[in-house]
């Protein structure tokens, strides 16, 4: 995702700054002007202002392109909170003079909607997606002007069914209730709102107090939808769920705050996760079994919450909950996070997987499954001969754990793989032997995962099998870095 622009507020430079309407490279200078003739501004403010090409104020121009403008930087997603967030980008908590940060978003991507992430036709696009904390939508379309052969945006937001790519299903995009009417929007912000389904975790970050929550899709209702529209602009080839399908479930990250007007305890909506069960025949041995399969189908932590640990406690909810279901705990921030009386039970499946996982939250899959098989991991060999019980081949591995966590075969390959480096690496006495043992384990599952049989020349096969059992380690070294 490219970097959203700076917000260099017009208070801070001049409370009587004009308004008038000129071009991006007049504010630019003018702004910059300001800044050098006042004294005492913040030295980071300033630094912000020079290193941005643009200067933005609350009537910011969208970055314009011969052929149309940015749809990623057009859009704009904010999470309201009270009708304090709707008067500034940024304001401060009255009682605690604490710094409060807007819950403001642009896409990652908006290919799905807007062909080549382009909306032509318009100058100084704005379009405004605010939610309310139960996910209340207000669209705002606005600008200066528009040419007749525009891009009819509300259309395809609003209106036309959009056809998604991998699953034979239609629907409009903005397909829950929203208005264009801002008193509307303000009169739903008052309303008392409490999370979706079950409580099943709570945690501390940074003195911020996070509850996940587990949810059917009885108990979601259509919170799920304005979630399933955010996904589109987050995660590549996203699809919405039959809602009409009762097996889907959710887990829902929220954070738990006090409102600063009305004092009372609120709940932010900051991440989701949704699976859905699948059913299939395993074979072990001889015998032939049916199985459940709990698929993780789209995971989403909104971006104000992104590269905080979110995403790893929502995976190890979900983990938890297919292996040991739930039972009452003391939370680490001092009080019982579940009704003492209630226990669930763990889910019924034989493996959880993953759907197309991105490359982002493939590595968040992977280090959580590394860290889930430590404490489980013996030490590993080739080698079925071992009578010390100290060591156990990745079939006697596979056998134990997997009952244990319900990961499927080929992460329990790779944690296998990543623990025994770990060993190699931490152990002074490691021997040639030991790593050339380990080098040919992996080797063995790249030429056939790779079919590098295919490969006539034996020279350019060894090679190549050389190479890709480096960037093979790399990999798993990225792993091991925390």
């Amino acid at each position: 995702m490219e970097p959203t622009k700076k917000k260099v507020k017009k208070s801070e430079l001049d409370e009587d700054y004009s308004q008038s309407k000129t071009s991006k490279e007049t504010k630019l200078m003018n702004a910059l002007n300001k800044l050098v003739e006042m004294e005492g501004l913040e030295h980071e403010l300033k630094r912000k202002a020079f290193e941005e090409f643009e200067y933005i104020d609350d009537n910011s121009t969208t970055i314009q392109h011969e052929d149309g403008c940015d749809s990623n930087q057009a859009i704009t997603f904010k999470i309201i909170r009270n009708e304090n967030d709707l008067l500034t980008n940024d304001h401060f908590n009255d009682d605690h003079q604490e710094y409060k940060k807007p819950l403001e978003f642009h896409p990652v991507m908006s290919h799905q909607l807007f062909e080549e992430e382009k909306i032509i036709g318009y100058t100084n696009l704005k379009i405004n997606i605010y939610f309310t904390k139960s996910l209340y939508c207000y669209l705002n379309i606005t600008y200066d002007s528009k040419t007749e052969d525009a891009t009819d945006v509300k259309r395809i937001l609003a209106i036309d069914e959009l056809d998604f790519q991998f699953i034979d299903m239609k629907a409009v995009p903005m397909y829950f209730p929203f208005t264009e009417n801002l008193d509307e929007f303000k009169s739903k912000l008052t309303q008392k709102f409490l999370p979706k389904g079950e409580q099943i975790d709570v945690y501390e970050k940074d003195g911020r107090i996070f509850e996940i929550y587990r949810a059917t899709m009885q108990q979601i209702g259509g919170f799920h939808k304005p979630l399933q529209f955010l996904s589109l602009f987050f995660i590549e080839g996203t699809s919405y769920i039959d809602e009409h399908d009762e097996n889907w479930e959710f887990f829902l990250i929220f954070e738990k705050v006090k409102d600063e007007v009305t004092h009372e305890i609120d709940y932010i909506i900051s991440g989701y996760a949704s699976i859905y069960p699948f059913y299939f025949l395993k074979k072990e041995g001889e015998e032939l079994f049916d199985g459940r399969r709990l698929r993780i189908s789209q995971v989403l932590i909104l971006p104000p919450f992104q590269k905080q640990g979110h995403g790893r406690k929502l995976l190890h909810a979900i983990y938890r909950y297919a292996c040991k279901g739930y039972k009452e705990n003391i939370s680490v921030v001092g009080y019982n996070a579940l009704d003492e009386n209630k226990t669930y039970e763990p889910r019924e499946c034989y493996e959880i997987t993953i759907e197309n996982p991105s490359e982002e939250l493939h590595t968040l899959r992977t280090k959580v499954d590394i860290e889930i098989c430590t404490p489980l991991f013996k030490g590993a060999t080739r080698s079925i001969n071992d009578t010390t019980g100290e060591k156990e081949t990745y079939e006697q591995f596979r056998k134990r754990v997997k009952p244990l966590t319900k990961l499927s075969d080929t992460q329990l390959r790779t944690c296998f793989e990543v623990l025994w480096l770990k060993h190699l690496n931490e152990n002074v006495k490691t021997t040639k032997e030991e790593r050339n043992e380990y080098k040919l384990f992996v080797k063995k599952r790249l030429f056939h995962q790779c079919d590098l049989s295919v490969i006539e020349n034996v020279k350019e096969r060894k090679e190549k099998l050389e190479e890709l059992y480096n960037e093979q380690i790399e990999e798993y070294r990225m792993y091991l870095n925390k």
